[in-house]
């Protein structure tokens, strides 16, 4: 989310505070990040303020996410070139870590280490697969599964909400993959907002702007979904007596676990 507000402003965040307040700990981040921090508070609050609150902006969010997904399709669709899916290795620039080229340069391992953290190992892929790939790739049925006791008709409704979720998020995921490394080289990426520099590349900086809105409305909506469930979680463990009884309480007036979401 910093990363992609930081390329909307022109890259000023990042070299301000690396060079004024840098953090030289190799296990933390290189400077503190005090946008990503409001942006928290601010979603807790968000979260804290009720059910319906959060639901009506995860609804907005979620209508821009797939409105931008869209315009990503089409605008990325007509510049998508088959060739980057077959890069020879000698293709590949010098001094570039490329892999071995063609349409999995890194193998198995590096295409699991997209989605979560690189292991020296096939058997830590196949743990990176089901943990990261498998969760965090696709965070938000969590949200719909730790909310049955808010749910209205949660025997029928929370299984197909799951399913209906998974579906969307799964060919959301297909779909702007495919996209972004048919367009340009994967080894010429921008990790960190790799939409803007996409369209940067192209010369469509109209698209690049509604596209990086929306990037930021998406992640918004993915740390809103990732801050979600937790409360409901220490809610129903404080309720079972396996952590403070206090976690539990639920505000009148908000019907929310709001200690336990702070």
């Amino acid at each position: 989310l910093s990363g992609y507000f930081d390329s909307l402003i022109g890259k000023k965040i990042n070299p301000f505070f690396r060079e004024h307040m840098p953090i030289d700990i190799n296990f933390l981040a290189p400077y503190p990040d005090f946008f990503s921090f409001i942006i928290i508070i601010i979603i807790t609050v968000l979260l804290a303020s009720g059910v319906k609150k959060s639901t009506t902006f995860n609804n907005i969010f979620t209508v821009v996410n797939l409105v931008t997904i869209s315009i990503v399709l089409v605008a990325g669709g007509m510049y998508a070139d088959p060739k980057n899916w077959a890069i020879d290795k000698e293709d590949i620039p010098e001094g570039v870590d490329g892999g071995e080229g063609g349409f999995a340069p890194y193998g198995f391992a590096g295409i699991v280490a997209g989605a979560g953290e690189e292991f020296p190992n096939f058997a830590g892929c196949i743990v990176t697969l089901l943990l990261a790939t498998c969760f965090y790739g696709f965070v938000g049925f969590d949200c719909v599964a730790t909310t049955g006791e808010e749910a209205i008709n949660p025997k029928r409704n929370i299984p197909l909400a799951i399913i209906i979720s998974l579906a969307i998020i799964l060919f959301s995921y297909l779909g702007v993959s495919t996209v972004l490394t048919m367009c340009i080289p994967y080894f010429a990426q921008d990790p960190d907002a790799p939409f803007p520099h996409l369209f940067d590349e192209k010369g469509l900086t109209v698209i690049k702007w509604i596209v990086s809105i929306g990037a930021v409305f998406a992640l918004c909506t993915s740390l809103l979904g990732a801050m979600f469930p937790l409360p409901r979680v220490l809610y129903a463990m404080a309720n079972d007596g396996l952590i403070y009884k206090f976690m539990k309480r639920v505000n009148e007036t908000t019907k929310t676990p709001v200690i336990a979401t702070l």
